[in-house]
């Protein structure tokens, strides 16, 4: 089992240590085998469009908006890509792409 750490913070910010280095913190998510999110929240921050292409399952946490708010940029980002038989397809409110009314497993 692979887990990538994208982020693990309550917040987005960058942080300026006493030497000039910088650290940018992401709100909460983890990449598991490539297809799997453990909690949502810096999927579309910390992972290019391919590696967002091969998402299948996001497990979340709960529904804290640290663990949830990339949820929309990703199904935006995945409709163009992937729309399965038999899933409604609407309107996006991103651009005024498709979006897919339920194209990840969510639990």
């Amino acid at each position: 089992m692979i887990i990538r750490v994208l982020g693990c913070h309550g917040s987005e910010l960058t942080i300026v240590d006493g030497q000039g280095g910088t650290y940018e913190c992401r709100t909460c998510g983890f990449l598991v085998n490539e297809t799997c999110m453990v909690d949502a929240g810096s999927v579309s921050a910390g992972l290019q469009e391919a590696e967002q292409g091969k998402i299948r399952h996001v497990l979340l946490s709960h529904a804290h908006f640290d663990h949830i708010k990339g949820l929309p940029l990703l199904a935006d980002n995945l409709a163009d890509d992937w729309v399965p038989a038999g899933y409604a397809v609407k309107s996006s409110c991103f651009a005024n792409s498709p979006m897919v009314a339920a194209n990840l497993t969510v639990s």
